[in-house]
């Protein structure tokens, strides 16, 4: 993962932080493996506390806002806290992922 994409993933988190409960962030994908293309988007998990529809479309606008800043798309993707913990999302293919490969931020 190259440093760019790290501090436009750390932009995000600034601006998330206080607006929504993030407890977790992390970029995986294409990006941190290294096999990215030029166009790749900028895959980043959030695990929040509670998700609202408003807070939901609060993450799209700011992810949106950051990555036309830098010329990136940024393609989040948003676990609520509880239905990792207790729910059936944590025997999930793409969290093991998440969990595998991603960096945290």
């Amino acid at each position: 993962m190259n440093k760019k994409d790290l501090a436009v993933a750390r932009k995000l988190k600034k601006k998330l932080k206080g607006r929504i409960s993030l407890y977790e962030m992390r970029v995986f994908g294409s990006r941190v493996r290294g096999d990215a293309r030029y166009d790749s988007d900028l895959d980043v998990y959030l695990e929040v506390g509670s998700l609202t529809r408003r807070e939901r479309r609060l993450i799209s606008e700011i992810a949106w806002e950051v990555g036309f800043q830098h010329n990136i798309v940024i393609a989040p993707v948003v676990f609520p806290r509880e239905a990792v913990q207790k729910g059936p999302l944590s025997a999930s293919p793409l969290y093991k992922v998440i969990q595998k490969e991603g960096i945290l931020v």
